[in-house]
């Protein structure tokens, strides 16, 4: 029972613990970079590929959230195998709280570059079809 004290009691410890340093830098940071890649592409991108590098760059902490969750789940998979006939569930905690919370950071990190995207493509295709009349 004295391990359970030394766990994290708020939402924010308990996902940084969950995702590690690692990914803790790393969500962020592609979002801030899928952030700022649409804008810029949203400005000064041209010709018809355009909106598809805009929501593949958007997509960014998404896909890297995902790919959390598969090492999430690989390493709750190797902590069953490695501790063979008798698996104690404290063990798997952080493997798959490392899956599930990753997921959902990387989702709710990608809202921002997503919405952006809609609006400046929107915009985009009103002021083509203004020009083009």
């Amino acid at each position: 029972m004295e391990d359970w004290k030394n766990q994290p009691q708020n939402l924010f410890e308990f996902s940084y613990v969950a995702l590690g340093p690692f990914y803790s830098m790393l969500l962020p940071l592609s979002a801030l970079v899928s952030l700022i890649a649409v804008v810029v592409l949203l400005r000064y991108g041209k010709g018809q590929l355009t909106g598809t590098a805009i929501v593949l760059f958007a997509a960014m902490p998404v896909l890297i959230g995902l790919y959390a969750t598969v090492q999430g789940l690989f390493n709750a998979s190797e902590t069953i195998v490695l501790s063979g006939a008798s698996v104690k569930p404290v063990e798997l905690v952080m493997d798959f709280s490392t899956a599930i919370i990753s997921t959902i950071v990387g989702f709710l990190l990608a809202i921002p570059a997503y919405m952006i995207a809609l609006f400046g493509c929107f915009v985009r295709s009103i002021s083509a079809k203004a020009e083009s009349n």
